[in-house]
């Protein structure tokens, strides 16, 4: 039994078939530590797909995932992800919405360097810019009227693009350096940042709604670098017990009254038709983002890649027990 299961592992995941050559070019130190890893990310995987995300568990891989540094692409997936490119990549994520009938904001421009940004961003006035393998709004730009819209100020590329290099190269090595130039939507309400909605899909099923409204950045020297009133609903959006926890940074207020709950999208329905079909075709468990915009439900990113580390004991349990 044991010797299927990990062979059912080793020859299944394409994460240990990518790292397979590896150890042929490392050190002796560095193939230990290979091993080790490839151990624990075996037993974290049994106990994941047995157990469901149990947090305690997810907690300790992370920490030793963050220390392995020789790995580029071993992930931290909820499951094999089935997407034939990097699931990280926004650029493949809205051609993949776009194949689906599923609608995302206008492109300007897919850039292969940051180096381009200034290049062609001079002649725009109301554009985003974005890293494609950037994360936590490392690099992000939304500029309105040609002036930065949280700051005032003419946008600064280069800051911008070392900002998202720094998050690149702390997560990924291997990612490159790529940008996506998208026409700037409006949320229907007018609000300024817009509201995120992220769908937690398992299959066809949506398990949670996360809102992200009134997003404050904070100093580019702080931690976290910005914090958002959060709260969570159901696909009926009724309010549920929050999925974040009062020990989440980002996090500046739970909402726990329905009395507070920001306005339900008039293209709610879409985003949970769409989040449901974009979950059925993966069927695997992974959060999809959504913009509500004065257009419709606009597809914002996928996320196949989770951390637990922050959610509450009740989501937890949801999402085991989804399984």
């Amino acid at each position: 039994m044991y010797a299927e299961v990990i062979l059912h592992y080793i020859f299944l995941r394409s994460s240990f078939l990518s790292q397979a050559i590896k150890p042929l070019i490392f050190s002796k130190g560095r193939f230990l530590r290979f091993r080790c890893m490839c151990a624990w990310k075996l037993l974290y995987d049994v106990l994941y797909d047995a157990y469901g995300p149990v947090v305690g568990w997810e907690k300790r891989y992370h920490f030793w995932y963050e220390r392995a540094l020789l790995f580029d692409t071993f992930p931290i997936r909820t499951s094999m992800c089935p997407l034939p490119f990097d699931p990280e990549n926004k650029i493949a994520q809205k051609a993949f919405a776009n194949y689906l009938s599923i609608p995302t904001t206008k492109t300007i421009a897919n850039l292969n360097s940051g180096l381009l940004l200034e290049d062609v961003c001079s002649t725009l006035t109301f554009y985003v810019a974005k890293p494609a393998f950037g994360g936590m709004s490392s690099g992000l730009l939304c500029v309105i009227d040609g002036l930065v819209a949280d700051t005032g100020n003419p946008p600064d590329f280069t800051s911008k693009r070392k900002e998202a290099l720094e998050y690149i190269s702390r997560f990924g090595s291997s990612k490159q350096d790529f940008w996506l130039v998208e026409e700037l939507c409006r949320d229907e309400i007018g609000c300024n940042p817009m509201r995120d909605f992220k769908f937690f899909v398992h299959s066809g099923d949506i398990l949670a709604v996360q809102i992200m409204s009134d997003v404050q950045n904070c100093s580019s020297r702080s931690w976290p670098p910005y914090t958002y009133i959060s709260a969570t609903v159901d696909e009926n959006f009724d309010l549920m017990e929050p999925w974040n926890t009062e020990e989440n940074p980002f996090v500046r207020e739970l909402v726990r009254n329905p009395a507070s709950l920001t306005q339900k999208p008039a293209c709610w329905r879409e985003m949970v038709q769409f989040a449901k079909q974009l979950g059925t075709y993966l069927n695997i468990f992974c959060r999809v983002d959504f913009f509500a915009t004065t257009d419709g439900a606009m597809f914002c990113e996928l996320e196949t890649l989770m951390n637990y580390r922050m959610i509450s004991k009740e989501a937890a349990i949801k999402i085991k027990y989804s399984w």
